[in-house]
């Protein structure tokens, strides 16, 4: 036939073919295409903001045709973690680098006060419990007949846990649940089987009673049943209308066994079996499994900081709600933060704009007398009266949460934090490094067309150009209403 040998593994539509998933080095590929992508970025160009687009639009979508079938090695994980952290950070810079916040904040929803990064192991489980999904509700599959021939699936709406198996990704799948962990728990919690006929819910390891699976429930009772992997079909059987539950079991049981029985009965007593009805199975609110929503689900005992939530408004640039993530986290890399970080010395922690105290965060953006009188000047022209706050995020919060009459008004002036707050530090940046003075009324001026040009990417159509707004800008709040 003149056809070459090949030897396992190869690869076939992306997959490798009969590789050791389990073996970090089955995912070396993954791991040189995400460092080969990284190369080729000029990083030094990107801000962090442009980084962070980057690892959840790209590094993140490497690995998923990976992720959706195999379980994931806990050291390949940990190193697409070190690639991706390496890259936010420092960009493709080699050498040590001083992460800002640690990645278990930066792994959080932005809902939650983090960067929405994702952890790659939640996202990996998600994606694996998607096939226990598809096995339940595509019924008369091509894929699920194969599954069932070659690994022995009983009848059933979900795959056995316990049951052995031929090795491979299959078995993995079905022991998803076997593990009892967190994040099978929020896989179960949202999972309900609404039992009709019985003929494809199992008895003993289906999900179909509120409080939990029978054999965890029962383990001692599964042990001597005689109906292991039985469907609630073969459970029992009609008097006329009336669906009775019968159990059989290997041998004699104990007391405290029968005791057990009685309160299994107990519960039994509350579902019914219900003739020509098919079994339904359910998943959330929405009834429907998906990756997104299992991972909200995950993520909802994450502790969430309200205040920091607030850095994305959308109402500046990415790379400014950055920095005021930063800020609202204390994370900055101020003069005090840099000497505790043992960088700088104790005679080097003046404020570059007074030189009367040491550089902390709330002070260089907030209580320094130059920067106080930047934000009077603001407030000011807004016909709104301040008083400095004991915090910056204090402050934060004071500003933005102003009640105004008009939205588009409330959002140009919730803009004007973001623009204040940026512009100060980078005044700060360039007296620092590039030895500036500070002139209060050019800065002052570049925050009122810094919020001018911002505000064409949210408002309205308006008759006003940006000219028209930073010439008048003391009259906005008539103008914008």
């Amino acid at each position: 036939m003149g056809c070459s040998k090949a030897q396992l593994p190869i690869q076939y539509l992306g997959i490798p073919l009969g590789a050791n998933m389990r073996k970090a080095s089955s995912w070396q590929s993954i791991i040189e295409k995400v460092q080969a992508r990284l190369q080729t970025w000029k990083s030094s160009c990107l801000s962090r903001a442009g980084r962070l687009v980057l690892i959840k639009s790209v590094l993140n979508s490497l690995p998923l045709y990976y992720l959706s079938l195999f379980k994931v090695p806990k050291k390949v994980a940990n190193d697409i973690v070190r690639l991706q952290r390496k890259f936010l950070w420092c960009g493709s810079k080699e050498g040590r680098y001083m992460p800002l916040v640690n990645w278990e904040m930066v792994m959080k929803q932005k809902s939650k006060g983090g960067l929405g990064v994702g952890d790659i192991v939640s996202k990996n489980a998600a994606l694996l419990f998607k096939w226990w999904w598809r096995f339940a509700s595509e019924e008369g599959a091509l894929w699920k007949a194969v599954i069932q021939a070659i690994h022995n699936e009983k009848a059933g709406l979900l795959p056995a846990t316990k049951q052995p198996t031929t090795p491979g990704p299959w078995q993995t799948i079905r022991k998803l649940l076997s593990d009892q962990g967190p994040i099978s728990m929020d896989f179960l919690k949202q999972l309900r089987v609404e039992v009709g006929n019985g003929e494809k819910t199992n008895f003993w390891e289906d999900p179909w009673m509120q409080e939990g699976i029978i054999q965890n429930l029962f383990p001692d009772l599964y042990n001597v049943s005689r109906q292991q992997h039985t469907v609630i079909a073969r459970m029992g059987w009609f008097e006329g209308q009336e669906w009775r539950w019968v159990l059989a079991w290997k041998r004699e049981l104990s007391h405290e066994e029968l005791q057990q029985v009685a309160v299994l009965q107990r519960r039994l007593q509350q579902y019914k079996v219900i003739q020509n009805k098919e079994d339904k199975i359910w998943w959330g609110t929405e009834k429907c499994y998906t990756v997104k929503a299992m991972q909200q689900q995950m993520s909802r005992g994450d502790s969430c900081d309200s205040i920091v939530c607030k850095a994305w408004m959308n109402l500046a640039p990415p790379k400014v709600e950055f920095f005021m993530w930063l800020a609202l986290l204390g994370k900055l890399n101020t003069k005090e933060v840099l000497w505790r970080k043992g960088i700088l010395q104790e005679d080097q922690l003046n404020c570059p704009f007074c030189s009367a105290q040491m550089e902390t965060m709330d002070h260089i953006l907030m209580a320094c007398s130059v920067s106080w009188a930047v934000w009077t000047l603001i407030a000011t022209d807004m016909h709104q009266n301040i008083s400095m706050p004991v915090t910056f995020r204090q402050h934060f919060e004071g500003w933005i949460t102003r009640k105004w009459r008009h939205t588009t008004m409330k959002k140009f002036w919730q803009s004007t934090f973001f623009a204040t707050a940026w512009s100060i530090w980078i005044m700060r940046n360039e007296v620092i490094f590039q030895q500036k003075v500070v002139d209060i009324g050019a800065m002052y001026n570049l925050i009122k067309w810094r919020i001018t040009f911002w505000s064409r990417a949210w408002m309205d159509k308006s008759p006003y150009s940006e000219e028209e707004l930073v010439r008048h800008f003391a009259d906005v709040p008539i103008l914008l209403q």
